[in-house]
Order: C-alpha cells, then sequence, then structure tokens
C-alpha cells in the first residue's frame, strides 16, 4: 500500500521537475558557477541542503569562492574559510564540520587551480559521464560518488547518472527494485551497482534518470518527515 503510493507520488511530480531542469540548465556556465556548485557539493557533504546552501551564501558575500585570490595565500583562505563556517548565519547557528570542510575547498583549490587545472577543462577531456564522475573525485577533496555526481547533475552535465542519497536509497528498498541492493555506496564500484538497478527501474517508466530521481528525494524527504512527526 505505502509503496504504491509513494511510487503514484513520485510519477505526479516528475513533470513539474522535469520543467525545473529545464530552466536550470539554461544558466551561463562559466568557471565561477563550476567552482560555486562543487563547493555547495563539498559542504552539502553529511549536512543538511539548507543549512549547506545558507553557508554557501555566506562565503559567497564574503567573497571566499575566488579561487584565484585563495591560491595567493592558501592558508590564509582556509583560515578565513573556516571563521565564516564557524559562525551563525542569518539562519543557522552554525555548520557541523568547520575545520574539515575548509581543509577540504582549500586542498581541492590546489589540487585544480594550483595546478594549472579548470573544471571547464577536466570536463571537456572527460566527455562519457562516468569518466568525468571519476575525475572530479580524484580531484576534488571530499568528494565521493554521491556529491560528484550531484555536481554534475546541477552543472547540467549529465542526465544518465543517479544521486543516490539516503532517501533514494530508501525509496528502492521500500519498492524492492533489486534484492541485491548495496547499503554502502561510499565506493564507486557498489554505488555504479545501485546505480544499474535505478536506471533499469528508471526505463520502465521511458523517463530520464535525472527527472526521476529527483521527483523520488522530494518525495520521500517528504514522506520521512511526516514519519518523524
Amino acid at each position: 500500500m505505502i509503496a504504491n503510493l509513494l511510487e503514484s507520488t513520485v510519477m505526479e511530480l516528475t513533470h513539474k521537475v522535469e520543467e525545473f531542469y529545464a530552466s536550470a540548465y539554461m544558466a551561463n556556465k562559466t568557471e565561477y558557477y563550476y567552482f560555486k556548485e562543487l563547493v555547495s557539493c563539498i559542504l552539502g557533504s553529511s549536512i543538511r541542503f539548507e543549512v549547506a546552501q545558507s553557508y554557501l551564501d555566506q562565503m559567497e558575500k564574503m567573497g571566499f569562492l575566488d579561487y584565484e585570490d585563495a591560491l595567493l595565500n592558501i592558508d590564509k583562505y582556509e583560515n578565513n574559510v573556516m571563521s565564516v563556517l564557524s559562525s551563525p548565519t542569518a539562519l543557522y547557528r552554525k555548520y557541523r564540520y568547520p575545520k574539515s570542510k575548509a581543509n577540504y575547498i582549500s586542498r581541492t583549490i590546489n589540487s585544480l587551480y594550483g595546478q594549472g587545472i579548470t573544471l571547464c577543462s577536466l570536463l571537456k577531456a572527460n566527455d562519457s559521464h562516468f569518466d568525468a564522475r571519476k575525475a572530479v573525485m580524484e580531484r576534488a577533496v571530499g568528494i565521493g560518488p554521491k556529491q560528484a555526481s550531484l555536481f554534475l547533475r546541477n552543472i547540467g552535465h549529465s542526465e544518465d547518472i543517479a544521486i543516490l542519497d539516503k532517501h533514494v536509497l530508501n525509496y528502492m528498498r521500500i519498492m524492492k527494485i533489486s534484492k541485491k541492493l548495496h547499503v554502502d555506496v561510499s565506493g564507486l564500484k557498489c554505488y555504479e551497482k545501485n546505480e544499474g538497478y535505478l536506471i533499469s527501474y528508471s526505463n520502465k517508466f521511458n523517463m530520464k534518470l535525472s527527472v526521476l530521481d529527483t521527483a523520488i528525494w522530494i518525495v520521500m524527504r517528504t514522506y520521512q518527515r511526516e514519519c518523524i512527526a
């Protein structure tokens, strides 16, 4: 009964999600835009979406998304970012991992721009979305397969890779999409196996993977909040 209700709700929502992506992918794809989205994914790992976005906005207001300026004194930059993440924003009192995430961001800047690599050039050199995901994971510190997939989705690079967060995985479990579902998807091999199961599920409905897993995420967040309440 619950499985049928969740599935029908997801399917009803897919039309609105498709409209959203059609407009979102019209964004101007500058290097700054790519870097901002990558920082958003670093901040969002193991952190509630709204909290991560609030601190990303704070970083941007204070000019801490300027990766070229950061390279002039990377240690000072890291301390400044840690200070921002340790302070309250207008909406939230604190961020959970200020020290480690500031370190991840500064090391990512070094790994990319410090080596003369841009995200634009990285994506051009890796046409396949699977190769692009691996390349992002190799260069961006603190980014696993889920966050790398989210980055590529957010910038409109690929609609054919899944964002397997806890909400989507829970939906897959409830729907019994596969008997071999992996709970731990921190490794790329297990991640891609689960991704394959969701791809097969999306093909049944002739639906884009990006549209389907976004609709699942929205529905499951609401469902799980109501269950807790």
